[in-house]
C-alpha cells in the first residue's frame, strides 16, 4: 500500500499523526470529498421531487449508488435501503419487526455486541410488555478466539426462537464469526440479523453465503461520510417489514425506509468509497491489514506487563483485520490512551460502546486500515515501552 496516505487529505494536514482508530471512524480519500463537494457547489438538487434536470439526473445517480451497493453486497437493488447509519437501521429494522413478534418469541444475541446491535432490541422487549407481549432475548457465548459460539447457539435455538443478532467482525476483538453455518435454520424460519459494520471494507461480504436476511452498516466506517448507511433486507423476508415510517418520497418495498429527504451527498460519498475499495481490492485490503495485524501483534507480544483481550492473540491463523485490544498491568485502558494521544497516536480505550462493560471489554483497542504502516505500529510500541519503562522483552 505505498502511498495510500497521500490519497486521503487528513494526512496531507496531519504527516505525524498515528491514527489507529479506524474502527471509530475512518478517514476519507480526497475522491469522496470531491465528489460531496461537487454536488454541492455545482449539482445541489431534490432527488425524486422535481421534472428538470438536475432533480431527474440526482435520482438516478442515487440509484446507481443502490445498484453498486447492492454489487458490493452481492444483493439486489431491490433490497438495499439507505439510513443514516448502522445505528438508524437497526432502530427502524426494530421498529418493522415489532408487529411480527408474539408471546413468548426468543431473539438470540451477544451480550459482547455493540450497543446499537443490542440497546433497540431491549428497549422494543420493554415496549411490548407494556401490550402484554413478553419475548425474551437469550444471550449465547463468546470464544477466546472472540467470535460467536456457534454451537452455543445452535443448542440455545428453540421453537419460539425468531431471529438471531450476529456480528460479522467483532468491534473490541476483531475477530469474523462464521455466521454461514446457521443458514439452515432459516428452514425452521429462524432470521438472521447481521452487523456488518467493521467488515464492510475490510473483507468480501457476500450477503448469500453469509445467510443473512437483514444486515446493517454505517459508510463512516469504509471511508464515507458520516450520516449514511445501509439496511439490507432479504426479498423474501420484506413481507415481514411492518411500514413504520411514512413521509415524501416512500416507495414501495424497503424503500418505505427512505421517507423524507435522504442525504444525498452523503450515498453520493458512499458510492464513491465503495468504488475506491473496489480501485484497491477488497481481497487486497483483506490480505494488507492480515499482515499488518499479524506483525502489530508480534511487536505487540514485547511490551512488559502486556494482556491480550479475546481476538487475533489466541488464533492459530496469520489472519486479522486490523483489530487489537489488550489491557496493561495497573494502568487504566483510558490514562494508556491520554498518554499516547500526547504523543499523536490515536487509539480508543474504554468499554467501546459495549452494553456489557467488564474487564473483557474495558481495554485499549488498536484499530487500523489500509493507510496504517509497520512504522505507525513500531512508534505505537515505542510509546507504550516508555510508558511502561521498560524496552522490549520476548514473550
Amino acid at each position: 500500500m505505498n502511498n495510500i496516505k497521500k490519497q486521503f487529505p487528513f494526512f496531507t494536514q496531519h504527516p505525524r499523526a498515528v491514527y489507529l482508530d479506524s474502527a471509530s471512524t475512518t478517514q476519507k480519500p480526497l475522491s469522496v470529498f470531491d465528489a460531496v463537494e461537487t454536488f454541492y457547489r455545482t449539482e445541489n438538487a431534490n432527488a425524486g421531487r422535481g421534472n428538470y434536470l438536475l432533480s431527474t439526473s440526482l435520482t438516478k445517480r442515487i440509484e446507481t449508488v443502490r445498484e453498486e451497493t447492492a454489487r458490493f453486497l452481492h444483493a439486489d437493488k431491490s433490497e438495499i435501503s439507505f439510513t443514516a447509519g448502522a445505528t438508524d437501521s437497526q432502530n427502524r429494522l426494530v421498529r418493522s419487526l415489532s408487529t411480527v413478534l408474539k408471546e413468548g418469541d426468543q431473539i438470540l444475541y451477544s451480550p459482547y455486541d455493540h450497543a446499537s446491535f443490542v440497546e433497540p432490541w431491549l428497549l422494543l422487549q420493554k415496549q411490548l410488555q407494556h401490550f402484554g407481549i413478553n419475548i425474551t432475548l437469550v444471550p449465547y457465548q463468546i470464544k477466546k478466539t472472540g467470535e460467536a459460539d456457534i454451537q452455543d447457539i445452535f443448542s440455545k435455538v428453540a421453537v419460539k426462537t425468531r431471529l438471531i443478532n450476529i456480528t460479522h467482525v467483532h468491534n473490541i476483538f476483531g475477530c469474523d464469526s462464521d455466521i454461514f453455518e446457521l443458514k439452515k435454520l432459516r428452514e425452521q424460519g429462524v432470521l438472521i440479523n447481521v452487523d456488518a459494520s467493521q467488515s464492510v471494507g475490510h473483507m468480501l461480504v457476500d450477503v448469500e453465503h453469509l445467510g443473512a436476511d437483514f444486515l446493517s452498516f454505517s459508510g463512516h466506517k469504509m471511508f464515507a461520510l458520516y450520516g449514511v448507511g445501509v439496511l439490507y433486507a432479504r426479498k423474501e423476508k420484506q413481507a415481514l417489514l411492518s411500514q413504520s415510517f411514512v413521509g415524501g418520497g416512500v416507495k414501495g418495498g424497503v424503500g418505505f425506509f427512505e421517507a423524507g429527504t435522504l442525504d444525498y451527498a452523503a450515498i453520493i460519498g458512499l458510492g464513491k468509497a465503495i468504488e475506491y475499495i473496489e480501485g484497491v481490492g477488497i481481497e487486497q485490503i483483506h490480505r494488507y491489514l492480515a499482515g499488518l495485524t499479524q506483525y502489530a501483534l508480534s511487536q505487540l507480544k514485547k511490551v512488559k506487563g502486556i494482556e491480550f483481550a479475546h481476538g487475533p492473540y489466541y488464533w492459530r491463523c496469520a489472519d486479522g483485520f486490523g483489530i487489537i485490544s489488550f489491557r496493561l498491568d495497573d494502568i487504566d485502558p483510558r490514562d494508556v490512551a491520554f498518554y499516547l494521544g500526547q504523543q499523536g497516536i490515536m487509539v480508543r480505550a474504554g468499554d467501546h460502546c459495549n452494553v456489557t462493560s467488564d474487564t473483557i471489554t474495558n481495554t485499549v483497542r488498536v484499530s487500523m486500515h489500509i493507510y496504517n504502516t509497520q512504522e505507525d505500529v513500531d512508534q505505537l510500541v515505542a510509546a507504550l515501552n516508555a510508558l511502561v519503562g521498560q524496552g522490549d522483552r520476548e514473550n
